[in-house]
């Protein structure tokens, strides 16, 4: 049987030359059929998603570990004022670098004018 295998090895060329080839219409004509597929699965999903409210899962009933919505409610508070604080803070920070770069700038031009009118004859 494993000679028989051997023997069909060389003939799958010949095999696979006698297939007619493919136009360039026929290829086409094969991209828009799955182009049409894809549009119509898509359509589908959507509808779907429309219908029944998506792929969600339905929220489950909350349990004894779970936070309440007040307490949701005051944590996000507390995150939120806990951000803007250092919102501010890094403004601030910001503003004093500002200000000590501004006066080694100045004191760079200062000392660059002095040296600049001693090159000068």
């Amino acid at each position: 049987m494993l000679h028989d295998v051997h023997s069909l090895a060389p003939l799958a060329p010949l095999m696979l030359g006698q297939i007619p080839a493919v136009s360039a219409g026929e290829v086409g004509q094969w991209l828009f059929c799955g182009a049409c597929v894809v549009v119509i699965v898509n359509y589908a999903f959507q509808l779907f998603k429309n219908l029944t409210g998506g792929f969600q899962r339905k929220p489950s009933a909350p349990t004894d570990g779970s936070p309440s919505t007040s307490e949701c409610t005051a944590r996000h508070a507390a995150i939120e004022a806990k951000f803007s604080a250092m919102q501010n803070e890094w403004k601030k920070d910001r503003q004093d670098l500002h200000t000590r770069i501004n006066t080694i700038a100045e004191g760079v031009a200062f000392i660059r004018g002095k040296f600049e009118d001693k090159r000068k004859p």
